[in-house]
């Protein structure tokens, strides 16, 4: 009678097994970021102005998020990361009326209202694991802060350009589209901390040519 029991076990949890295969349940539980891998995130050691110029020869022309975007490709390059194509600035703005929000940006989406559905696990270059997903990013308090640059060095940054509230979205304060000649003010992220890591609730003053300030780099699907 034991042994027809445990024939009867086998069997059940052989049945079990082969539904969560079904539902793709076991890749999930061995990959919780959907696909396996290991995305990074940084600190540029690069910094701009509000302008967002970061100055490399090969983004020469670009302005904003679009050259904030090329110095994080670059940088990633130089550094040796893998995916270095797939790096985006953690930034938004409102360009010609429509917002840009840095959660869907580095879940490769474009403008607003983005589900959570890509994107994810990020870890800092020191190998700590930042958040698990876009949900865990946005909740108010990463596992461990950003504060590495892509070579891995703490940065010596306090404060970082974001444009961005702790949702993940346009905060509203963008240093005029990150063209500050008409003054304005933009909101700034601490990369030492894990819970005001894009808002410090104070946003800084846009003058032309101050502050300078690196970006954050995220590693997009």
């Amino acid at each position: 009678m034991k042994h027809k029991s445990a024939w009867v076990v086998v069997l059940v949890l052989s049945a079990l097994l082969a539904q969560c295969n079904a539902y793709n349940l076991v890749e999930k539980l061995e990959k919780p970021g959907g696909d396996g891998v290991r995305r990074k995130v940084f600190v540029s050691s690069l910094t701009t102005t509000p302008t967002i110029n970061f100055g490399l020869a090969n983004c020469t022309g670009l302005f904003g998020i679009l050259n904030a975007d090329c110095t994080c490709k670059s940088l990633a390059a130089s550094a040796g990361l893998a995916n270095s194509q797939n790096f985006v600035a953690w930034l938004s703005d409102s360009m010609q009326g429509m917002s840009n929000d840095a959660r869907c940006r580095i879940q490769g989406f474009s403008g607003t209202g983005c589900s959570n559905s890509g994107g994810g696990p990020w870890y800092n270059t020191q190998g700590q694991l930042v958040a698990k997903d876009i949900t865990a990013l946005t909740s108010g308090t990463l596992n461990a802060p950003i504060q590495y640059t892509e070579n891995g060095t703490a940065t010596g940054a306090t404060q970082v350009f974001t444009g961005t509230n702790s949702m993940g979205n346009w905060s509203g304060s963008d240093c005029m589209n990150w063209n500050p000649t008409t003054g304005g003010s933009g909101t700034v992220g601490d990369p030492r901390s894990a819970s005001l890591w894009t808002d410090t609730v104070t946003p800084v003053s846009c003058m032309t040519g101050t502050p300078v300030l690196p970006v954050y780099c995220f590693e997009s699907p």
